[in-house]
C-alpha cells in the first residue's frame, strides 16, 4: 500500500545571508523573493487575510540617515542608533507613546522622533483592516559606544516596559522589535503581500546583509497581528508539545535566579517567560535570555534543542560528551569538563577557568543535591571562593550566565 503524502500543514521558514558583503537593496529584494516563494506555506481567511508573514533584517541605517537630514536632527558623535517597533490601539496612540518615552528616560535612551511606518492597508483582507493597529518605529540613540552593552541596556528597557505595560490594561501595545541591530516587519498579510503592505521594504535606501522570512500556519492558536513572525530572535515551524512543562520549569528557576552577569537588574528582566503569549514566543523569549546572557546564539540553541548526538558518527567524542551533559543528570564536575573541553569551539567560557579536574580549584553547590535546580561553580584557591562560572540548562539544573 502506497501513501502519498502532500504536506501543506506547517509554517514556511528560512534565512539568507551575504559574507563579507556590505548592506545592498539587492540582498531585501532577495529575502522577498524566498519570503513570497513560501506563499503555500501559510493559510488564508475565505477574505483573503493571512495567517501572518514577515521579515527580520538588519536595521536599514541608510533610510534612517536619510530622514535624520530630512528633519534636520544631528546625530552625536559616538551616538549609536537603535529602533523599536511597535504595534499600538489607534485609540490610545497618545498615552502608548508617552508610556514609552517616559521609560526611555528611565534608562537614559534618547528619542530622536516617531516615524510612522508607511503602509498600504488596502492589500489586507477585511480581518486585517479590522483589525489593524498602528504601526511606528521610535528612533532612538545612546552614548553608549558599545554595542553589546546598548543591546543589553534595550533589553533591560522592554522587560521593564511590558511589565508597565500589563499595568496599565487599556493600552494594547506589542513590541515588534527593540534593538540597534536588526528591526521586524511582520503583519496579518500573506507572504506575497510583505512589500506591497511595507513601503520601506521597496525604499531603495533599505539596505541588509541579511534577512529571516516567516510564513504563519495557525494551528493552536488563533491568527492576530501580534503573532505574525518573525519573532525578536527567531522564526519558528512546528509546534513545542512540551511546553507547558518547559514553562514551569523556567518559572521554577526564576524564584531564586542570580546571575554575576545581572547583578540586581536580574528582577528588571523577570519574568523570564510571558506565560501568555505562543510557544513560538516563549522560546523567542528563551533563547532571547541566554543570548543576552552572554551566550552566543549557536550555544543557547544547543541548550535549549540539544542535538541527537546518539549513534552519530559527524560528532567528536567532545561534542557527544557536551550534548550528553546537556540532557543527563551528571554532576557539576562533569558538566564543567564539558565545557573545558569545548573552550576555542565557538562555546563561551571565562579565560581563568581552571583545570576542571583540579579538584582544589573546584567547590560546587549550595546544596549538594545533583537535582537541585541551581548549581554554582567557583573557581579559586579557597571553597569559599567567589562564584565566577554559573552553568545554565533549560532541561535541568543551571544558572543564566558566566
Amino acid at each position: 500500500m502506497v501513501f502519498e503524502f502532500k504536506e501543506k500543514d506547517s509554517c514556511g521558514v528560512g534565512f539568507i545571508a551575504s559574507r563579507g558583503l556590505p548592506p545592498t537593496h539587492g540582498m531585501t529584494l532577495k529575502i522577498l523573493e524566498c519570503l513570497s516563494n513560501l506563499d503555500h506555506r501559510g493559510a488564508k481567511f475565505a477574505d483573503g487575510t493571512g495567517d501572518g508573514a514577515g521579515v527580520l533584517t538588519e536595521i536599514p541605517y541608510e533610510l534612517l540617515n536619510a530622514e535624520l537630514d530630512e528633519r534636520n536632527i544631528t546625530l552625536g558623535k559616538g551616538k549609536k542608533l537603535g529602533l523599536i517597533s511597535c504595534f499600538f490601539d489607534s485609540k490610545e496612540l497618545n498615552e502608548s507613546k508617552e508610556l514609552i518615552q517616559r521609560k526611555l528616560i528611565d534608562f537614559n535612551i534618547e528619542l530622536l522622533y516617531w516615524r510612522k511606518v508607511p503602509t498600504d492597508k488596502e492589500v489586507l483582507g477585511t480581518l486585517a483592516k479590522q483589525s489593524k493597529p498602528s504601526i511606528f518605529h521610535a528612533v532612538i540613540s545612546s552614548d553608549e559606544k558599545n554595542e553589546k552593552k546598548f543591546e543589553k541596556t534595550l533589553y533591560l528597557f522592554r522587560k521593564s516596559l511590558e511589565k508597565e505595560i500589563s499595568n496599565h490594561e487599556f493600552l494594547n501595545i506589542h513590541i515588534n522589535s527593540c534593538s540597534s541591530r536588526t528591526v521586524v516587519y511582520k503583519g496579518l498579510f500573506t507572504a506575497t503581500q510583505a512589500s506591497d503592505f511595507y513601503w520601506d521594504l521597496r525604499n531603495p535606501l533599505f539596505k541588509t546583509r541579511f534577512g529571516i522570512f516567516h510564513q504563519r500556519f495557525s494551528t493552536n492558536t488563533s491568527s492576530t497581528w501580534d503573532k505574525a513572525q518573525p519573532l525578536r530572535m527567531l522564526a519558528h515551524n512546528g509546534e513545542i508539545n512540551t511546553i507547558t512543562s518547559n514553562y514551569s520549569w523556567m518559572q521554577a528557576r526564576e524564584f531564586d535566579a542570580s546571575s554575576n552577569f545581572w547583578k540586581d537588574d536580574i528582577n528588571l528582566i523577570k519574568p523570564f517567560i510571558d506565560e501568555s503569549i505562543s510557544d513560538s514566543g516563549q522560546l523567542d523569549n528563551a533563547v532571547e535570555l541566554l543570548v543576552q546572557s552572554g551566550r552566543t546564539l549557536a550555544h543557547a540553541q544547543e541548550m535549549l534543542i540539544p542535538s541527537a548526538w546518539e549513534n552519530n558518527p559527524r560528532f567528536t567524542e567532545d561534542e557527544k560528551a557536551f550534548v550528553d551533559d546537556l540532557t543527563s543528570k551528571n554532576t557539576i564536575e562533569q558538566l564543567a569538563v564539558a565545557y573545558y573541553r569545548l573552550i576555542g569551539k565557538g562555546l563561551s567560557a571565562p579565560e581563568d577557568l581552571r583545570d576542571p579536574n583540579d579538584k582544589k580549584n573546584l567547590s560546587s553547590s549550595k546544596n549538594g543535591f545533583e537535582d537541585s535546580i541551581w548549581f554554582e561553580l567557583s573557581v579559586g584557591k579557597e571553597e569559599t571562593a567567589e562564584p565566577r562560572w554559573v552553568v545554565a540548562m533549560l532541561c535541568k539544573a543551571g544558572n543564566l550566565s558566566k
